[in-house]
């Protein structure tokens, strides 16, 4: 799998896609989604928002003791339709890969999440992340001058002169240039 899972959760897997599917519009069904179509209102997309399909994440354990955390690492399944509220998770937990179901959770990505880290298990389970997540710095060349270098502001929101359409820029820039985007 793409996302580093294991082939045990494949199950999981095909859930997650069945359940995009059903949620996003078809040009077919005249650009409406399959759950309105069959159920007549438009489908709650919140839950799939939050985390993508095997996203490590820390969930609420709530038998930990003080002065331990109660999170506890594993990795988001997909959204339990059946079990608690509209907002309850599948959480295959990291230590002994049983899948559960949470609802109180939270991304355990270093990037967004830079607070608490705890280290998860190297194993068969366990994608490898770190050339993912680390940084890469642009190489600069010594002989290139310092005012070849220097940063020009960006005018992100550029108004129009004329009656043609703008292509928009979805990714966001800074002072210093565009942000870095970082695939997973």
């Amino acid at each position: 799998m793409r996302k580093g899972a294991p082939q045990a959760v494949w199950f999981y897997a095909a859930s997650y896609m069945a359940d995009i599917h059903n949620i996003s519009a078809d040009e077919t069904l005249g650009w409406a989604t399959p759950w309105s179509r069959r159920k007549g209102d438009t489908p709650d997309i919140s839950a799939f928002l939050q985390f993508k399909f095997y996203e490590p994440i820390y969930y609420h354990h709530p038998t930990g003791k003080f002065p331990d955390t109660r999170e506890l690492p594993g990795y988001w399944l997909g959204v339990a339709h059946h079990v608690g509220d509209a907002l309850c998770f599948y959480i295959l937990k990291a230590d002994t890969h049983r899948v559960i179901e949470r609802s109180v959770l939270r991304s355990a990505l270093p990037l967004l999440h830079q607070n608490k880290e705890t280290a998860f298990p190297q194993d068969a389970f366990t994608p490898c992340f770190a050339q993912a997540l680390m940084p890469t710095t642009p190489s600069v060349d010594s002989t290139t001058s310092i005012q070849d270098r220097a940063v020009q502001p960006v005018d992100v929101n550029p108004i129009p002169t004329t009656d043609t359409p703008v292509a928009v820029n979805p990714f966001p820039t800074t002072a210093t240039g565009p942000v870095q985007v970082i695939p997973f």
